[in-house]
């Protein structure tokens, strides 16, 4: 089996790093995947980031869903930053505050 991926002085195994893409594109909680697949934090930032961009549903990845949206205004409503939203849906923080600010801003976001 070949491994991949260094982690904290260990390698993550193909199959683990597959586990780790699966979830996230689950919509798992990266803090969840990471206990799940029983790897660093910043393991799964690192690993998720790219693949999720290569989506296997025929768009780009680029562009925020519906789904991201709702979790914007999730996080909009009580006080969230946009760099905290930004972690939790793997996005650049210019993203966020872009999607922000063109739907309403902080007082008035709508999804």
């Amino acid at each position: 089996m070949a491994l991949v991926a260094p982690v904290s002085g260990r390698r993550l195994s193909v199959d683990q790093v597959d586990d780790l893409v699966r979830l996230a594109r689950l919509g798992v909680d990266y803090r969840e995947v990471s206990a799940r697949v029983s790897c660093a934090l910043s393991t799964v930032y690192s690993l998720v980031g790219p693949a999720i961009l290569a989506r296997t549903d025929g768009r780009s990845g680029l562009h925020l869903s519906l789904a991201d949206r709702e979790e914007i205004r999730a996080g909009v409503e009580p006080g969230d930053s946009p760099r905290a939203i930004a972690r939790l849906l793997n996005r650049d923080v210019c993203t966020i505050s872009r999607e922000i600010a063109r739907n309403g801003g902080r007082d008035a976001y709508r999804a």
